[in-house]
This record gives C-alpha cells, sequence and structure tokens, in this order.
C-alpha cells in the first residue's frame, strides 16, 4: 500500500493563486474526500497528485518510500476523470493497453481483463466501441480500466456526476471493492455529499486554495468542525473569486 503526502505545494497560474502551501498526508489503503465549492482547487490538486500538472513550489512524495517527484507509470498512480477519456477502441483494447504498457504477459493480461469487465458488467460488451458507450458504461470501463492496473493511489474527480442512480452506485461499488482487495489509497472529489458520508473515511476540505483535515467523516458532518464547514454543509458557501 502506498499513499502520496504534499508538503508546502502551491499552483499559481498567470499570477492567481489556486493552491496555497497545502501540506497533508493522505490516509494509506483509505478513501479520502476532497470537498469543497466550486472553484475552491480541488480538481487543481488532483492534477498535481496525478503529475499532470507540475507545482509552482513544494513538493510531493510517495509514501512509505518516501520518494519526491513519483513517477506514476513506476508508482502506479492513477486518475480517472468526471469525462473519461477513451480510446477510439473495443472495450477489451481498452482495457488491454495499460497491461501491454507494463509489460505484462499475454496469460495475465487476459486474466485481468476478464476480471474487469466482470468488476464493471461490461462481459457482453467487450467488442463494443468504447465511444459508442452510455455515459455511465463508459465511466465503468473508465474505472475497469484502472482497476485492472492494480494502483497504488487512485484519483477520482466527480466519477459519478451525471450519471444515473443505478450507475452512481456501481461505482461506488467498485471503488469500494477496488480498495477493499487491493489496499488502493483512494482520493476522491465529489459534490454529493450523501455518496461522500457513505464511502468516505476521511475528509479534507478546501476553500480558497486552503486544505484543512483529514476528518473523520462521520464526525465532519454530524459536528461540522468550523463556520465555513457548517456554511458548506448547508449549500450556502460559495466561493468567491477575485
Amino acid at each position: 500500500m502506498s499513499t502520496l503526502s504534499l508538503h508546502g505545494v502551491s499552483r499559481v497560474v498567470a499570477g492567481h493563486t489556486i493552491l496555497n502551501d497545502v501540506t497533508l498526508k493522505f490516509p494509506e489503503g483509505r478513501i479520502s474526500l476532497l470537498l469543497g465549492p466550486n472553484g475552491a482547487g480541488k480538481t487543481t490538486l488532483l492534477r498535481l497528485c496525478a503529475l499532470l500538472d507540475a507545482p509552482s513550489g513544494g513538493e510531493l512524495r510517495l509514501e512509505p518510500q518516501g520518494e519526491s517527484a513519483p513517477s506514476p507509470a513506476r508508482d502506479g498512480i492513477t486518475m480517472v476523470f468526471q469525462r473519461p477519456g477513451l480510446f477510439d477502441r473495443t472495450v477489451w483494447d481498452n482495457l488491454a493497453y495499460p497491461l501491454k504498457v507494463r509489460g505484462l504477459a499475454r496469460e495475465e493480461c487476459e486474466a485481468r481483463i476478464r476480471e474487469g469487465m466482470a468488476v464493471a458488467d461490461l462481459e457482453a460488451l467487450s467488442g463494443r466501441q468504447a465511444r459508442s458507450l452510455s455515459g455511465g458504461e463508459a465511466q465503468r470501463l473508465a474505472l475497469a480500466r484502472a482497476f485492472v492496473t492494480r494502483p497504488a493511489v487512485l484519483l477520482l474527480d466527480e466519477p459519478v456526476a451525471n450519471l444515473d442512480p443505478a450507475s452512481r452506485w456501481r461505482i461506488e461499488e467498485m471503488v469500494l471493492q477496488m480498495q477493499d482487495r487491493f489496499g488502493t489509497t483512494v482520493v476522491l472529489t465529489t459534490h454529493d455529499l450523501l455518496q461522500a458520508r457513505k464511502i468516505g473515511d476521511t475528509v479534507f476540505f478546501i476553500n480558497r486554495g486552503r486544505v484543512s483535515g483529514g476528518y473523520e467523516t462521520r464526525g465532519f458532518f454530524q459536528s461540522p468542525p468550523n463556520e465555513e464547514v457548517m456554511r458548506f454543509i448547508s449549500g450556502v458557501l460559495h466561493q468567491e473569486l477575485g
């Protein structure tokens, strides 16, 4: 099991500070929620953790190894976006690609692909073109593609936004299964507070580029740690830009 920690991390774009001196450690092998109003910096923080963007200051470390500047390919950091980026190939090919890149033997690749399709309930669609799938099917495929690589750290940016209730439930069950079976460290952003209560172990709260936490999920909602969090939970806190 592994987790990411951030130490004095900032992100400045065009003179605007999006993240300011963020220091935190996501609990190893647990599901951490990153909550906050629109524009607070949640996606920016996930992109830094996924090493898609570079911090303007500070550093990220993969723990327990303690390496700075970890490599996604080497250390198994995977991000699933709100709108999944699927290859214009079949469902099977989408699941096979990351395994072939990692150099897994053919038999191991096929076993993992079949397991991923079973977990995502996509067996009947293995020959379908990925871009012809429905929204819920496409998101299940994106998560299954992460599932088959056995990531150490899984980053999820609003994974159930705009999905129907059945698809939302299926995605949530897949996340819980991955965390339970492989000890995956999961970091998830969501605006669905019912979902947050259901699957989250720890909450980190972000607003105006600053992060506080991690709070135990039940306590975060039952006894908000401060007025700012209370206003967020009640729906009256909005990000002020400027």
